[in-house]
This record gives C-alpha cells, structure tokens and sequence, in this order.
C-alpha cells in the first residue's frame, strides 16, 4: 500500500506541475555554473504542501523513495523515469541554471519547476508557489546523484 500511495502522489506531483504557476520575488539563487544533469537521480523525497486563502497549512505530505524510483537524464535531452509501480515514462527535458521543463511522453505531462538546490550530488525542483489571498500547493521534488 505505502509504495502505491507514493507512485500516485509522484503521478499527481507530475500532473499539478504541469499546470502550476509562478510568481513572486523569491527567486532561487542561480548557480554559477551550468551542472551536468546526465546519469542517474534517485528519487529522495517528495513533499507536498497545500495552504489555504490565510496562508495556514491546510495539508503537508512527505513520502520517500525507493530503489526503483529514479530518473535517468541523457545528453541529448531526453530522460526516463523509473517507476516501481508506474513503470517506465520516458519524456524531453531543457533547463537552465534556475528552472527545468520536463515533458512526458506518456500521458503529456509537461512541468515547469524552479531550482532551489543544483550540485554535483543533490538536485531540488518545487512547483507552484504559496500565493497570498488564493488556495496554493507547493511541491518539492528531491533526487539524488546515484
């Protein structure tokens, strides 16, 4: 049960990524140079957060990885995600030194995600941002250099 509740959490991160919006001054800091994203990234944790029209915590949801959850980035811009219960998804990927765009072959998912840590061995990338005065989910993607 606890690995089908975090295939579908990551299946929802991909689907509310992709219609997530951005906006704000709280930009992450770029990096000064452009990392090598190619090889493999674990999956680490996923968190999802969900704030209400005050900017209380409505819902919080953390889950993490296992083994057989991972994505692989090639050079060419291309990328599969390994998935113990979804299998594998393969899709196209651009990024720069604060955003990443990932779109999915298999059920066209396409999500933006802003770079909030980028190093040789850790890559972060949340979705959405908390919006004052609106409903708002955040999410937080963590992978690890395998």
């Amino acid at each position: 049960m606890p690995t089908r509740v975090l295939s579908i959490f990551l299946l929802l991160f991909l689907l509310c990524a992709s219609f997530s919006c951005t906006t704000g001054n709280d930009e992450p800091e770029p990096m000064k140079e452009l990392i090598d994203l190619t090889g493999r990234w674990d999956v680490h944790t996923w968190e999802s957060t969900t704030y209400d029209e005050k900017g209380g915590i409505e819902s919080a949801f953390k889950s993490y990885g296992r083994p057989g959850d991972y994505y692989e980035f090639s050079a060419d811009k291309s990328f599969q995600y390994h998935s113990e219960d979804l299998g594998v998804i393969s899709g196209t990927y651009t990024y720069t030194k604060t955003s990443m765009t990932m779109t999915y072959q298999r059920g066209t998912f396409a999500g933006f995600h802003d770079i909030t840590v980028f190093t040789p061995t850790q890559l972060e990338l949340t979705s959405g941002k908390q919006q004052a005065g609106t409903r708002s989910n955040v999410q937080l993607l963590t992978l690890v250099k395998h």
